[in-house]
């Protein structure tokens, strides 16, 4: 009986999904919620108090350190996709040690960072990433957290992806996957505190966002879909299938009836998880599959140790294997010296045609600003005044503009934070008229530069 468990870590509680498979049936055994001991000021909420609670259920189900995958919110990481050159593919992780501060608000010594690659285009030599990365200290009192509990995690990943791997391995995509049929289909995680939506296309994430708890959450759902959709430029007729998961705590009395009413679209469950978390799902899912999250956040310092010492012999005859390898290509480049020299001599012969390429590449980027200059002319974006508006209603108080520039349907702001900027992220995307959010240039302390997208008077939604 092969067993496994999917922790979803919230600063306001901890939540355990224990899945057994016997058989041929894969199950829910138990579950488990405790309060967060941040979230309380309960005196008997305590590591002391709930360890007990903690090795109980993991000794009732027999689980081990690599049977367990744990999660962080989506709204504390930043999710994105990032296009390279093929090139540097080798070298992919330096490369974005080094970059970092391109792609989020942190420095390379100030956050934990993974990554996928989804995607190779050949013929534009690129390749396409998911990438994902949040700020070491939070992270590390995530780890904490776990620490104190008792656990070790074998991998710990962000809400979406588990959501992603619920999909994978329940309802993989049954059209081929060619370059034009990709179905698109939607996952909601619904829970106490908001709920999570991702678009999914083909076996790929393209869309994610974390939503706190609204007054008309079906209502707020449809406009986050819609949103999504345009932002990926694609329409409800699209849209293959829409799931709906929630755990059985959760009070948020939405069905998929309700919601298939108000969207006017059909809504299921999981097949064989109606009633739980897609999250908790996916997570427990890798323990059972034999699998590793592709994004993994965790250190590599709590992560599960490894037999080493057990397979010592074994691991010195690799090693020595290892050596004679490199002696054998170290030869072998020696060798090849005279041909290496060869080829770069004639890289230095194309120079002259390499700068020619990129002289017609800087002037067609050259015309594509101009062309997108004469589009942004249009008057079917939103007025100046209906963007400060906006700003006004979505800008948290503890953040200051010091600059704004609205040009076309773009807008950039720059300022100053006393909260975090990666929640100021997530709040502009919140809104129902930004979209494209993203930080335009590395953030120095408590400094900013946000740019952003602003939809057209001319995109509704049908509510």
């Amino acid at each position: 009986m092969a067993t496994s468990i999917g922790i979803r870590l919230t600063e306001s509680f901890t939540e355990f999904l224990c899945i057994q498979r016997s058989r041929g049936d894969t199950r829910v055994s138990s579950r488990l919620i405790l309060p967060s001991i941040a979230s309380t000021a309960n005196s008997d909420n305590t590591p002391s108090q709930q360890l007990p609670e903690v090795k109980s259920f993991l000794k009732k189900n027999k689980i081990r350190n690599g049977q367990v995958f744990v999660s962080v919110p989506r709204a504390e990481v930043v999710l994105r996709e990032i296009e390279l050159p093929m090139v540097v593919e080798e070298n992919l992780e330096q490369v974005l040690s080094y970059e970092i501060d391109r792609y989020t608000p942190f420095s390379k010594d100030e956050a934990y960072f993974a990554f996928e690659i989804t995607t190779r285009n050949p013929e534009t030599n690129l390749i396409r990433l998911l990438f994902a990365a949040i700020e070491k200290p939070r992270l590390q009192a995530y780890v904490a957290r776990l620490t104190q509990l008792g656990i070790t995690p074998a991998a710990i990943e962000v809400t979406s992806t588990a959501m992603l791997n619920t999909l994978r391995h329940t309802d993989p995509p049954k059209a081929p996957l060619t370059t034009d049929t990709k179905p698109l289909r939607v996952v909601i995680d619904l829970h106490d505190t908001g709920y999570e939506l991702i678009i999914t296309e083909g076996s790929q994430l393209r869309y994610t966002r974390a939503i706190l708890k609204k007054d008309n959450t079906p209502k707020d759902i449809g406009k986050e879909l819609e949103k999504g959709l345009v932002s990926l430029g694609q329409s409800r007729t699209n849209v293959e299938k829409i799931i709906l998961g929630q755990t059985q705590e959760s009070v948020n009395g939405l069905t998929t009836e309700t919601l298939a009413k108000h969207l006017a679209m059909h809504v299921t469950t999981l097949e064989d998880f109606p009633d739980e978390s897609p999250v908790l799902v996916g997570l427990a899912l890798h323990g059972l599959k034999h699998d590793r999250p592709s994004i993994n956040l965790l250190p590599e310092e709590p992560r599960p140790p490894s037999p080493r010492r057990k397979y010592a012999p074994t691991f010195i005859l690799i090693l020595m294997a290892g050596l004679l390898t490199l002696g054998y290509l170290t030869i072998t480049f020696m060798n090849n010296h005279g041909e290496l020299q060869r080829i770069s001599d004639q890289l230095k012969k194309l120079s002259p045609q390499i700068a020619t390429m990129t002289a017609i590449q800087d002037r067609n980027s050259a015309l594509t600003i101009q062309l997108e200059t004469l589009q942004n002319l249009t008057p079917s974006h939103q007025t100046a005044l209906n963007v400060l508006k906006e700003l006004t209603t979505v800008v948290p108080n503890e953040n200051w503009l010091t600059n704004l520039t609205y040009k076309g349907d773009s807008i950039t702001l720059t300022g100053r934070t006393r909260s975090s900027a990666a929640h100021l992220i997530s709040q502009l995307e919140n809104s129902p008229i930004f979209y494209d959010v993203n930080f335009s240039e590395p953030v120095s302390g408590e400094d900013f530069r946000i740019q952003a997208k602003v939809k057209m008077l001319d995109v509704k939604v049908g509510f």
